[in-house]
């Protein structure tokens, strides 16, 4: 039996191995476990078609509060615009705070 927290949970759909594996270094970063299901290791050569598919991020149900802000300042440093871990709204990237309840990207919910 595991402990409350503790599971791993899909987190994140990746883009491709890329977004993935950049993704998993940030989150590491913050002290976050991080698995990646599907996708091969980039590093073994070069990439094939098969490997630019959707890629599946897995945390721990305890690091999720810390790692959406990780998520939110990465997508609005993308430019692909953001989802508010505080109310679920969707952003566009140039926005700064949530434009529905003022919340900042990487700022942890109430």
């Amino acid at each position: 039996m595991s402990k409350a927290g503790n599971e791993w949970m899909p987190f994140y759909r990746a883009v491709h191995i890329l977004e993935a594996n950049a993704l998993k270094e940030a989150l590491e970063l913050e002290q976050i476990q991080v698995r990646i299901e599907k996708g091969a290791n980039p590093e073994e050569g070069t990439l094939s078609p098969e490997e630019f598919i959707e890629i599946l991020l897995l945390i721990r149900e305890q690091d999720k509060k810390k790692a959406t802000m990780v998520i939110e300042s990465y997508q609005q440093r993308q430019g692909i615009g953001w989802y508010c871990s505080c109310c679920g709204e969707f952003n566009r990237p140039h926005f700064e705070v949530c434009w529905r309840c003022k919340h900042e990207p990487g700022e942890a919910a109430d």
